[in-house]
């Protein structure tokens, strides 16, 4: 072989090539646009219903499903359940769910939580908490378009979510089915509501 001759007898080397992390993948809203700390949502249903917040005399505030335009107004943080304007939910990452409704003419706030049903019962409900340590992580994967699959983390484990006459629970069933549904931004709140 020439001494002045550059190629390897080697041939080319594949170590040169720059190895690429994907970006990640943000959940979108039914606009296109990331969901985010800033903003705030409903989250839609695939049968059009809306996630709520009922009052109930035993479980207290439950996670239902609402008629349209009469859900529950929400925003997500990843860091911890108190507001993170930073906050980008990715495809797979883990968040906080606030959320405030209108229940007989007052304001309410709460932190979207999963809890076992009374007694401590296999059965685990999705519902509403004002206690800021019971506040539950809940998982997103994007899967076509805006839709999402959701899950919630309970005792470090993905429980699925399904709707059972109305009430969110987790799916019973060892397939931990995720519930489909999709974010829609909500333009502005009246005055200075926060949640």
């Amino acid at each position: 072989m020439n001494e002045n001759d550059s190629t390897s007898a080697k041939g080319d080397d594949v170590h040169d090539i720059p190895e690429t992390i994907a970006a990640p993948v943000p959940i979108v809203d039914t606009d296109g646009v990331s969901v985010n700390g800033r903003s705030f949502y409903k989250l839609l249903m695939s049968d059009g219903t809306e996630l709520g917040m009922t009052s109930h005399p035993v479980l207290g505030w439950l996670a239902d499903e609402s008629p349209s335009n009469g859900g529950a107004i929400i925003q997500i943080s990843k860091t911890s359940p108190l507001p993170d304007i930073a906050a980008v939910w990715n495809d797979g990452d883990l968040a906080y769910v606030r959320g405030a409704s209108f229940e007989a003419g007052s304001l309410v706030k709460r932190y979207l939580c999963v809890f076992p049903g009374p007694g401590g019962g296999a059965l685990v409900h999705v519902g509403w908490t004002n206690i800021v340590a019971r506040a539950t992580r809940f998982q997103a994967v994007r899967v076509a378009g805006t839709r999402v699959s959701w899950h919630a983390e309970f005792r470090q484990s993905r429980l699925g979510i399904r709707l059972d006459k109305g009430v969110l629970e987790a799916d019973p069933s060892s397939l931990r089915l995720p519930l489909a549904c999709q974010f829609e931004r909500v333009e502005s709140l009246p005055g200075d509501i926060t949640i």
